[in-house]
């Protein structure tokens, strides 16, 4: 049976994604993620990224999440290099404190 990599070194993709943290700030205040799988069953990883309200304001349409998505999955090559189909959510540092 198949694993993908990303379940089967975690310590490996917790370093790999606090490296994504520290390089794309100030772009980003926090990425955390989950593991699971997807609606089809397949292997998943779920991001949730959280854009500073300093940013927000100046793009509240957060256009710029789009280019943090290319930039996320160029550094940590979640389909080839761990094995889990990408998804992400969105929110602000004052709408993440209040949940």
């Amino acid at each position: 049976m198949w694993i993908a990599p990303a379940f089967a070194k975690p310590d490996e993709l917790d370093a790999a994604v606090s490296g994504v943290r520290e390089s794309l700030k100030p772009q980003l205040a926090d990425i955390t993620y989950t593991l699971g799988s997807d609606w089809a069953g397949d292997p998943a990883i779920f991001f949730h990224v959280v854009i500073p309200d300093a940013l927000a304001e100046h793009d509240p349409r957060l256009r710029k999440s789009r280019h943090l998505i290319f930039d996320i999955e160029d550094a940590l090559q979640p389909v080839g290099k761990w094995g889990v189909m990408p998804y992400f959510s969105f929110s602000t540092e004052s709408r993440d404190a209040q949940n």
